[in-house]
């Protein structure tokens, strides 16, 4: 519970969670935590079709609290210093809109189906990249961003895009909605990919809605 704050929204390493305990003890005890549904684990799937799961790697995973106001709190946040915060001051306040989208993505059955959550890591010596989550709509593979304010870089999801040959990708984030297609060059070696696809953005408060608007 105290390293939680600190590695939300990252890959798991056991090393930042504690130096003295051996990795196997830390990790039987995230499991229990997991499997009392206190902890959302996102794990790494290479997502090169449905379903996700089947590409999944349980060793590569990333951790997400039940509830973000609980986090919040945990992070040393209350409501009194929210209220009387200007707009964009909070330093994790990417990883709590990321952990509100996770919540809401993992339950997207209202709790009928286990919650299950991917993301796409690509790790390289010369450029790693990231996509927030994957999600699966019928037989389309989905790359999901998530920003904590308005616009933003899409490096990572333009290289899922080129590399899993998807046609649209979702963004939350603090604009209206919208829909653009997207010119985006991927650079490859001694060349660039050129690649068009559909990029849906959509407000942070819609993320219950992704499946009837996609």
């Amino acid at each position: 519970f105290q390293a939680l704050p600190r590695i939300i929204g990252k890959k798991v390493k056991y090393s930042e969670i504690s130096r003295e305990d051996r990795s196997g003890d830390l990790k039987a005890s995230l499991d229990l935590l997991i499997k009392a549904r206190i902890l959302l684990p996102a794990y790494h799937s290479d997502s090169n079709g449905v379903p996700l799961a089947a590409e999944k790697r349980d060793s590569v995973y990333k951790l997400y609290f039940l509830d973000v106001g609980l986090l919040s709190y945990l992070s040393g946040i209350d409501w009194t210093t929210i209220v009387n915060t200007e707009e964009r001051v909070l330093i994790n306040e990417g990883a709590l809109a990321e952990q509100f989208i996770a919540q809401h993505l993992a339950y997207h059955d209202q709790g009928l189906e286990p919650p299950e959550l991917f993301y796409w890591l690509r790790e390289s010596k010369s450029q790693n990249a990231e996509v927030d989550f994957v999600l699966s709509k019928s037989q389309e593979v989905i790359p999901v961003e998530v920003k904590a304010g308005h616009g933003s870089t899409l490096k990572s999801l333009h290289q899922f895009i080129s590399q899993k040959k998807s046609v649209r990708g979702l963004r939350f984030n603090l604009d209206k909605p919208l829909e653009q297609k997207v010119a985006c060059a991927v650079p490859t070696q001694g060349d660039s990919h050129h690649k068009k696809f559909s990029l849906i953005s959509l407000p942070l408060y819609l993320v219950e809605e992704w499946r009837r608007i996609l």
